[in-house]
């Protein structure tokens, strides 16, 4: 390797380095969102039971399985619930490498300081969903097809093999990936034909049955990892099941259940019951097109404009390169494809399309600083000025985001969904694990009739007629389930045990109901859940402490 690759090397490191550390400090700073609180309950009762089956309503298996096993390792807390996420996210840079050589070195550096340092990516690194995962996971794919087409290293394929499989597993929208890369890729083959000799494009898509012919051997062998990482993501768990899943008395079993029972009930809740008349979430594609747009903007806006100036000054010139027409066309296809899938435009639909985005991104920033330095001379006072001004303009439109993603949740915020908590439940912990402590029978107990469910459930799935009511109680839920709570609901006052439980949890319009009923020795506790006056007034016995 050269010197230069070596300094190309080092900084794409670096500028990793610099991710992982943006994204670990302070890292359960913020509370749980709803979403998140969803996800790491369930994770948390996976690992105490060790019970786990693949839902599509609650997202992709790979969370799940990277939550349990931080959580077995350092115990649970906000932070280690966010860290494989965390991780994922900041090693995301050295994904760059794989793009080097279609890439030149500037744009290789670029690329991973696009993907570090993104304001979107990074809010959404530090927080407990798949998105990150899928997105990272579909960039290897990418990337290590590419390497393969330079290099026919095998190891490559195995690689995107894999990846592609936890695509599919960290998150409902991996599914769509491959229908984006496909459309993405016809649209930049079919440049490439129009700008270069037709008859040459052709000809190599008629060889392209050679080609698969001539490395057969390699591609079964992706074709095995592939279904091999699929199986063990996807493969439902159960008490004395895992590691059964390597049980030969089960493994038909289990595989039945990981591939055509996945793929069926993905089917069944993402396409057939989204596309029912009467299902909620349904949606006009364009009103959805411009929520991501604008959350892409007003989050990612030194992305979005580098893309858009790396994909139209690469697009007329003579040598333009597949791969950055390639990002152009999946940013564009896959914003109507994620907004089409999302039931709702929530910020992390946009976190899909940035890695797209960045290909041609990093090629704009190259040109752009390639422009500014040719056409600035310390002798021209006015064009000094005027590169400074640019500058500071694009410090100031990429720090602001930045510095917006570690900001509190506040109405407004282009990154927070309004799910996104303003008051921090993790300040009023230790005195409800106190409260607690040697308390026999229910711990905590939710009161209002939103927060009662029919019956308590110790693993998915919820009932229909519950679900709703269950979700009101998150993120106070993964709190309890934190402290290893006891959890019960009572529909109003009257319901309430006579023997009243060390914590309450109910909403301001019955705190005053429930403080009559429990009498003195309870502090109270309003806490905000939400971004926009979705509070919840939480009792907690006085323990003398």
């Amino acid at each position: 390797m050269s010197e230069r690759r070596d300094r190309v090397v080092y900084a794409v490191v670096g500028v990793t380095l610099l991710a992982l550390l943006a994204r670990v400090v302070a890292l359960g700073g913020r509370p749980f969102h709803w979403s998140e609180a969803r996800v790491g309950y369930w994770a948390l009762r996976f690992a105490e039971t060790g019970a786990y089956e693949y839902r599509p309503v609650a997202g992709g298996p790979l969370v799940y399985v990277l939550a349990r096993w931080t959580f077995e390792l350092f115990g649970a807390t906000d932070a280690t619930a966010r860290l494989p996420v965390a991780l994922v996210g900041g090693l995301a840079p050295l994904v760059a490498l794989l793009f080097r050589g279609v890439l030149d070195d500037r744009e290789t550096v670029a690329f991973a300081g696009l993907l570090a340092l993104d304001p979107l990516l990074l809010y959404y690194s530090r927080f407990l969903r798949g998105d990150v995962l899928a997105a990272v996971a579909g960039l290897v794919v990418v990337g290590a097809a590419v390497r393969y087409h330079r290099t026919g290293d095998s190891r490559l394929l195995y690689l995107g093999a894999a990846a592609l499989a936890a695509t599919a597993a960290a998150s409902g929208f991996g599914f769509a990936y491959p229908v984006v890369w496909a459309v993405a890729l016809l649209f930049a083959v079919d440049e490439a034909r129009i700008r270069e000799t037709p008859e040459r494009v052709v000809d190599a898509l008629r060889s392209a049955d050679e080609w698969i012919l001539d490395r057969l051997p390699v591609l079964g062998r992706a074709v095995a990892v592939f279904l091999l990482v699929w199986y063990v993501l996807f493969a439902p768990r159960a008490p004395g099941l895992a590691p059964g899943l390597y049980d030969p008395t089960r493994v038909v079993t289990v595989a039945g259940a990981a591939f055509e029972g996945a793929i069926r009930e993905f089917w069944s809740y993402r396409v057939v019951y989204r596309l029912q008349p009467s299902t909620p979430g349904r949606h006009g594609l364009v009103e959805y097109a411009v929520g991501v747009i604008e959350t892409a903007v007003a989050t990612s806006g030194v992305t979005v404009a580098a893309g858009f100036v790396g994909f139209f000054t690469e697009r007329y010139r003579e040598d333009a390169r597949r791969l950055v027409a390639f990002g152009g066309y999946a940013t564009l296809f896959g914003l109507l494809v994620f907004a089409l899938a999302a039931p709702e435009p929530h910020p992390w639909v946009a976190v899909h399309l940035l890695p797209f985005a960045a290909l041609p991104g990093a090629v704009g920033v190259v040109r752009v600083g390639a422009a500014l330095r040719s056409r600035v001379s310390p002798r021209d006072h006015g064009r000094v000025v005027l590169a400074t001004a640019v500058v500071v303009a694009g410090a100031t439109v990429g720090g602001a985001p930045v510095a917006g993603a570690y900001a509190p949740p506040e109405p407004g915020s282009p990154f927070a969904q309004y799910a996104q908590p303003t008051d921090d439940p993790e300040e009023i912990l230790p005195r409800i694990a106190r409260a607690i402590e040697g308390n026999e029978g229910v711990d905590v107990l939710f009161v209002a009739p939103q927060f009662f469910t029919r019956d308590e459930y110790d693993s998915p799935p919820i009932a229909e007629i519950d679900r709703r009511n269950f979700g009101n109680r998150f993120p106070m839920l993964w709190y309890a389930e934190r402290v290893d709570a006891e959890v019960d609901a009572a529909f109003n006052t009257s319901y309430m045990p006579r023997d009243s439980p060390p914590v309450v949890v109910t909403t301001p319009r019955y705190a005053g109901a429930v403080g009559q009923r429990l009498g003195g020795g309870y502090s109270r506790v309003r806490l905000g859940v939400g971004l926009h006056s979705k509070n919840v007034t939480v009792f907690v016995q006085n323990t003398g402490e």
